[in-house]
């Protein structure tokens, strides 16, 4: 399999839920979801590592992905060594490591039940991430040399609102100074991922799009993804028991809320003005057995549609539930995921119909792997804030 449809697969498949709401009912927040990581995405070289293991920078048309490399760090000579020429433009080892690190943190994050199902064994990880690590930049540098070869301007709405995003995310301009780099490089780069992304919708402009039978059968294929459990839709009130207030003061001020229920004041208003978890009316939208704590879901699954719960507690504080909605267990219609298929299907065909034209591109390009002398290999800085 190759790395690219790897990382399709990934997309397609292996998502993580996450928590839709911050309030501390939940058992804990699943994994996120993996960044978007195709073969079109470019390295980051230009942006110094930040104060997190990932930064991920959405313009609303790509992502720009800056991997901090650390984990080859002191073992450089594993895959560092080796650069690349591809069609005559050097493509750093420092380069490699970073993507290499890219794919190894996702690997990880894969159960490992469903690596064992691609073929990625526990000793796979490190050696399986410096070889697809190659052939994933091979494929982002043909890309990049072909989109770059368009002149044409790139909307500049775009490109503002993706370096608009940047300065924020490293905390306003002058954090952004003290990197030492510079804002005409950094629009260079946007500009270059732009072009990339411009590239990649002409190219996939004319992708095969899917016929409802193939929608159909799809969804004959993989019922069991559509298979859902019960769920309930639930709003709740809570008081919460911190460090500055007591479990017994907590009580009084929810049982202080109940009181104002049953004297005729909306659930919705005091969820949003009294609640130590305002907003939407309480409304933590649907959810299954086992995406809660315990103390709340033998509660919130026992009431009936439209009833309220008396004031109980769990290990949150005190809670007074609202069940606003009840989903039986079954399989979800045809008609209900239809368009969520066709995405996928649309998705799966652009992914095969780039991998084809990067092949065609790769047949005709010029690959050579470089040993780079002790003195060219470039070191890692040891400041995170300086690191490219």
């Amino acid at each position: 399999m190759r790395c690219s449809l790897f990382c399709a697969v990934i997309d397609l498949y292996f998502y993580g839920s996450r928590a839709d709401t911050p309030c501390r009912v939940r058992r804990g927040f699943r994994p996120a979801p993996f960044l978007r990581h195709q073969f079109i995405a470019l390295p980051c070289q230009l942006f110094p590592a930040q104060p997190t293991h990932s930064s991920t920078v959405n313009n609303g048309a790509i992502e720009v992905n800056c991997m901090i490399f650390n984990h080859f760090k002191n073992s450089r000579d594993k895959m560092t060594a080796m650069a690349l020429v591809i069609n005559g433009e050097l493509v750093e080892d420092s380069v490699l490591a970073r993507e290499a690190e890219n794919l190894r943190q996702r690997f990880q994050e894969v159960p490992e039940e469903q690596r064992q199902g691609i073929g990625l064994g526990p000793g796979d990880l490190e050696q399986r991430a410096i070889e697809w690590a190659r052939e994933n930049v091979i494929e982002q540098t043909l890309i990049k040399q072909e989109a770059l070869k368009d002149d044409s301007p790139i909307d500049e709405q775009l490109r503002t609102k993706a370096f608009d995003k940047i300065i924020k995310d490293y905390g306003g301009e002058e954090k952004f100074k003290e990197t030492g780099l510079k804002e005409e490089d950094l629009l260079a780069s946007i500009t270059t991922n732009l072009k990339v992304d411009r590239y990649v919708t002409m190219i996939t402009a004319n992708t095969k799009q899917p016929r409802t039978k193939d929608l159909a059968e799809y969804y004959r294929k993989n019922k069991d993804i559509y298979r859902t459990e019960e769920m309930v839709r639930a709003a709740h009130i809570v008081k919460h028991v911190e460090k500055d207030i007591t479990e017994e003061q907590a009580r009084k001020e929810a049982a202080g809320l109940y009181e104002q229920l049953q004297n005729g004041r909306s659930f919705e208003e005091i969820a949003d003005e009294l609640s130590d978890c305002p907003g939407s009316g309480g409304d933590l939208g649907y959810f299954p057995r086992g995406k809660m704590v315990n103390e709340f879901e033998d509660v919130v699954f026992n009431l009936e549609v439209g009833e309220t719960s008396q004031v109980f507690k769990t290990v949150f504080g005190f809670h007074i539930a609202k069940l606003l909605d009840r989903r039986p267990k079954g399989l979800k219609a045809f008609s209900d995921v239809k368009d969520e298929i066709e995405q996928i299907l649309v998705k799966r065909n652009q992914v095969k119909f780039l991998e084809d034209h990067v092949d065609h591109l790769r047949a005709a390009a010029e690959i050579e792997d470089r040993v780079l002398k002790k003195k060219d290999v470039a070191q890692p800085s040891e400041e995170p804030d300086k690191q490219l």
